[in-house]
């Protein structure tokens, strides 16, 4: 497989990756869990919602550990293998 091919791959996994983002951010937005709505406090007051958002928030860093995963797979043509791999992946 050439480099090109191999980095149009990358490139597309990337953007699935940022429409998920993008699909969570607006989630949020809509129900009003982001910064510029009502007091974020009150509504996190119910312990659904704020189980919901924790998931919510799970699902954005899986999608950023992703990400990086893919970089560094590609890029750097490897992948942390301590203990510590999750922080040497986003260091």
């Amino acid at each position: 497989m050439s480099i090109q091919h191999r980095f149009s791959i990358v490139k597309g996994r990337i953007q699935l990756e940022m429409q998920n983002i993008g699909r969570l951010r607006d989630e949020l937005t809509a129900r009003g869990y982001l910064i510029g709505s009502d007091p974020i406090k009150d509504k996190l007051s119910d312990q659904f919602a704020l189980r919901a958002v924790g998931s919510i928030l799970h699902d954005f860093y899986t999608c950023v550990e992703n990400l990086f995963r893919m970089i560094a797979r590609n890029m750097d043509e490897s992948m942390p293998e301590t203990p510590e791999w999750h922080n040497d992946l986003l260091q």
